[in-house]
C-alpha cells in the first residue's frame, strides 16, 4: 500500500470543468517537487480515472483519450484503488470548481470514505456555494451584503406575478446569477422587464434557483484567506478591471485586456476593513484551509459589500488567489506544501 501520496483531483461534472483542468495543471507544476502526486480526473460523464500522462495535456482536455494512461478508480474506506495500485492518501487536493466539486457533495463523499482533503467541509462548502444561504448567514451576523431576491424555476411560467414581486422590492438596473455557480456562468445584467426575464431564463437553465440583486457600479476586489502560522490570515485586497460590461467568464479567463492589480489601489483604511470583513465572512460560513472572498468597493462613499466566497478559488495563471499569496510573502507552492499535512480525520481543521 502506498502512503504519503497527495491525490490531485480535477475535472468534474461542472460547467467550470475547463477551468479545473487549467487550475490542476498550474498546481501540479508548482507542487510536483514538494510531494508525490497522484492525479485523478473526473470526466464530464462522472468517471473517476487515475491519469499518469503529461499534465500539460490537461488544458486541451485530451488527458482521458489514451487508455494506456488511465485506470479506473474505486473509493474504499480510507483508500483508493486504481488498477493494481492501492493508495492511502496523505490528503486529497480537490482542484474542482462549481457544482459537484465545490458545493459540498464531493466533500460529503470524501467524509463518508474517511479520506482527508484540503478545503472546507460539506456544510460550509454548500453554504458558500449557494449565494442566498451565504448572504443570509452574513446578514444575520451583521456583515454588509446587497439585498437579494430568490427566484425558482416554476415562477418563470408566471412572468407577470414574478415581475410584480421583483419590481415591488427593487428598481432597475438589476443583476441576475444562478444561485449555486461560479465563474460568472449564467450571469447577466437586466435593464428592463424583457432583459430581466431573459437573464432569469439563462440563470435558471444553469440552476434550480436564480438570485436577483441590485446592480452596483463599484470596483470588484478579492481577498485571499488562508492558514499560516497557526491562524487564518487575510491577504491585501487585489483589484480587477476589465473592458467588458461586467466581469464575465471570458473576461476572467481569456480576455487579454483584463487587468489585475496586486495590491488593489485602495485607501489604507478601506483595505484594512476589507481584510477584517474577509476573515469575518470566512468564519461565519465555517470555512477552513483557504478561500477567496469577493467584495464591491464604492469610491463614492467608501462602502464595502460582501459579494461571495469561493471555497476552491481558481488557481490558473490568470487567477488572483496565487498572486495574493505571493504578495503576502507566502509563495503558492509553500502554502500548498504547508497546508497539506497528515490530518486526524477527513478534512480536519489545520492545527
Amino acid at each position: 500500500m502506498e502512503r504519503s501520496v497527495v491525490v490531485l483531483l480535477f475535472g468534474g461534472e461542472s460547467r467550470e470543468y475547463e477551468i479545473s483542468l487549467r487550475s490542476a495543471a498550474f498546481v501540479y507544476e508548482r507542487l510536483k517537487d514538494a510531494c508525490p502526486l497522484f492525479p485523478v480526473g473526473i470526466t464530464r460523464d462522472g468517471r473517476w480515472l487515475a491519469y499518469d500522462g503529461p499534465m500539460d495535456r490537461l488544458p486541451d482536455d485530451v488527458w482521458h483519450t489514451d487508455p494506456s494512461r488511465l485506470s479506473q478508480v474505486r473509493l474504499l474506506p480510507g483508500e483508493l484503488l486504481a488498477g493494481e495500485r492501492r493508495i492511502r492518501p496523505r490528503a486529497v487536493l480537490p482542484i474542482l470548481h462549481g457544482g459537484a466539486g465545490e458545493d459540498g457533495r464531493l466533500q460529503g463523499l470524501l467524509d463518508l470514505f474517511g479520506l482527508p482533503y484540503l478545503g472546507s467541509g460539506a456544510a460550509a462548502s454548500s453554504s458558500a456555494m449557494h449565494k442566498h444561504v451565504a448572504k443570509a448567514l452574513c446578514a444575520a451576523a451583521g456583515l454588509p451584503v446587497l439585498p437579494w431576491i430568490i427566484v425558482s424555476r416554476g415562477e418563470i411560467d408566471r412572468p407577470a406575478d414574478l415581475l410584480a414581486r421583483i419590481r415591488g422590492r427593487m428598481d432597475y438596473p438589476l443583476f441576475v446569477k444562478p444561485d449555486a455557480g461560479g465563474s460568472s456562468v449564467g450571469c447577466a445584467p437586466a435593464e428592463d422587464d424583457a432583459s430581466l426575464l431573459s437573464a432569469l431564463g439563462a440563470a435558471l437553465a444553469c440552476d434550480t434557483l436564480a438570485l436577483v440583486e441590485p446592480r452596483v457600479f463599484a470596483r470588484e476586489c478579492e481577498v485571499a484567506v488562508f492558514w499560516q502560522g497557526g491562524r487564518y490570515v487575510a491577504s491585501r485586497p487585489g483589484g480587477i478591471a476589465c473592458d467588458a460590461a461586467y466581469y464575465d467568464y471570458d473576461a476572467k479567463y481569456n480576455a487579454p485586456a483584463t487587468r489585475l492589480s496586486v495590491p488593489a489601489d485602495l485607501p489604507t483604511d478601506a483595505a484594512d476593513r476589507m481584510r477584517r470583513l474577509a476573515l469575518a465572512v470566512f468564519d461565519t460560513l465555517g470555512c477552513r484551509d483557504l478561500g477567496r472572498c469577493d467584495f464591491f468597493f464604492s469610491d463614492r462613499d467608501g462602502a464595502i459589500l460582501f459579494n461571495e466566497l469561493n471555497t476552491l478559488p481558481g488557481m490558473t495563471e490568470r487567477s488572483l488567489f496565487p498572486a495574493l499569496l505571493e504578495d503576502a510573502g507566502y509563495p503558492f507552492a509553500a502554502f500548498l506544501r504547508d497546508v497539506i499535512r497528515p490530518r486526524r480525520a477527513a478534512g480536519a481543521r489545520p492545527s
